[in-house]
């Protein structure tokens, strides 16, 4: 537990703001996002925002001000999710072999139990059936250096994916064609292949930059 709790590092700054629930709903998300239930997370994060709204208005900013300010939370939370893989992994590793459930308790009356069937979902989630390479067209949404992530726009449905670079200019050279786009979430044309999970995209590795797409 600790060690998840280590890796979580958006949720415990944010929780002294939004209190014990929280903590709650971004174990909640976390459990959906690798489980297979993107569009459950999506909606935990779109209830974040909510959350923090009343704070938002009280700011007497404008409403593209406010507008600007949600979708950049959006961006925050959406990045600190696909973040977490890993370390779901390894909370739940134990769940089956040696113990059937178990619990985190960010508040005393609400336990957030991950049984067998989640567990298993999790660990699944890391074994993708990978198509061949192709040419694909890609929307950016922002980027993660340590990670080699590119978040991308989902191209098969509603919703985001971290495109994983295995091109060495993402991490060797900062002024890469990826960031840039990324930094006007523009579209771009790669070189990359798609991991399907069942009938579901999952996830993208991208081995080479083509071009910019021009709007």
């Amino acid at each position: 537990m600790h060690s998840i709790f280590g890796a979580l590092n958006l949720g415990l700054p944010l929780a002294s703001q939004l209190a014990a629930s929280f903590i709650e709903e971004w174990w909640k998300a976390v459990i959906a996002r690798f489980s297979g239930k993107p569009d459950v997370a999506e909606a935990i994060i779109k209830g974040f925002v909510e959350m923090n709204k009343d704070h938002l208005v009280s700011r007497d900013a404008s409403e593209a001000q406010r507008h600007q300010e949600m979708m950049a939370l959006i961006d925050i939370l959406r990045a600190g999710l696909l973040g977490q893989q890993r370390s779901a992994e390894q909370f739940v590793a134990p769940i089956g072999p040696s113990v059937e459930t178990a619990s985190v308790l960010p508040t005393a009356a609400n336990p957030v139990v991950i049984g067998v069937k989640e567990a298993d979902a999790i660990r699944d989630g890391a074994k993708l059936v990978w198509g061949p390479l192709e040419q694909l067209t890609l929307r950016t949404d922002g980027f993660k250096f340590h990670t080699s992530g590119l978040s991308i726009e989902n191209p098969e449905r509603d919703g985001y994916l971290m495109a994983r670079v295995r091109d060495p200019r993402f991490v060797d050279d900062p002024d890469n064609p990826y960031t840039d786009a990324a930094q006007r979430r523009a579209e771009i044309v790669v070189l990359g292949r798609r991991g399907y999970k069942e009938s579901t995209l999952a996830g993208i590795d991208i081995v080479d930059f083509i071009r910019d797409n021009p709007a």
